[in-house]
């Protein structure tokens, strides 16, 4: 007996208008998901036939239950094509209302001759990070605040905490990811576009005394020294301190004089490749 499918092909110009949605920014909103094309197979499916049972392949980020309570298709009932494309429809719009905006029933979603539906789901998973508008920000130092990896479901929501601690970072003035289509169906290649804003900076002041010399202080000081993400500063000064010299008889005399120090200081908050701070 043929198994009745739905037809659920995905051209790579609908991802593409999917991806295009996504830029700049990480969200996308329940309207905007691309509309899967109408059901055109599986009319043929034996009159009369039963659903036994419904089952997922593929779905690891939204509970099965969940997606289940959406089906109109229900075990005991006659299969219908028609309806369980609509199903197929809700389930995508689910996945893109909870965060995962590259998700899509792939093709072969049917009833085999037991009277078992199977919905084969694709996520959409990262397929690699690229980072640009980082000219100072060292690659590394970016990608290391960024939770999701290569082989990840690309979620928007994992995305958003990611965002939030790029800026904590006080390196950025934007911070945008930007999803573009990949080698194959379902995978993204996932870009960090950044822009930098300036980390040094410096401050001083000079004086002059006739009784000694040159005094007052110079502070130079970088967030990001090199762009390693790891902060260092300096700091030299030079003033006049009044000594007080007490007499053995009673008494005291004061004189003033010159004195000169410097503070050098290191903080990382990175160390041995794990998220454990130090400093000096």
């Amino acid at each position: 007996m043929r198994r009745p499918t739905v037809n659920r092909r995905r051209s790579p110009a609908c991802l593409v208008a999917l991806l295009a949605l996504l830029a700049p920014s990480a969200g996308v909103r329940a309207d905007e998901a691309v509309p899967a094309p109408a059901a055109e197979a599986g009319r043929a499916a034996a009159a009369g036939a039963r659903v036994a049972r419904i089952s997922f392949a593929g779905v690891t980020k939204l509970p099965e239950a969940k997606l289940l309570e959406l089906l109109q298709t229900r075990p005991g009932e006659s299969f219908d094509p028609e309806i369980l494309e609509q199903d197929l429809r809700r389930i995508e719009a689910y996945y893109h209302q909870n965060g995962f905006p590259l998700a899509y029933v792939a093709a072969g979603a049917g009833m085999d001759r037991d009277g078992v539906i199977t919905i084969p789901v694709e996520e959409g998973r990262i397929e690699k990070l690229t980072v640009s508008g980082a000219r100072r920000t060292r690659r590394s130092v970016i990608l290391r605040e960024v939770g999701l990896r290569p082989g990840d479901v690309y979620d928007t929501r994992a995305l958003t905490a990611d965002r939030q601690r790029l800026y904590r970072l006080g390196f950025f003035n934007r911070v945008a990811f930007e999803p573009k289509p990949g080698s194959e169906p379902g995978k993204a290649v996932l870009n960090v576009d950044v822009s930098e804003r300036q980390t040094g900076a410096f401050s001083g002041m000079m004086g002059y005394a006739s009784t000694s010399g040159f005094v007052g202080y110079f502070e130079l000081s970088d967030t990001n020294f090199l762009g390693t993400g790891q902060t260092v500063y300096l700091n030299w000064q030079r003033g006049l301190y009044t000594t007080m010299d007490y007499l053995s008889g009673g008494g005291a005399t004061s004189r003033i004089e010159a004195r000169s120090g410097f503070d050098l200081g290191y903080y990382t908050p990175w160390l041995l490749h794990r998220r454990l701070s130090a400093g000096l």
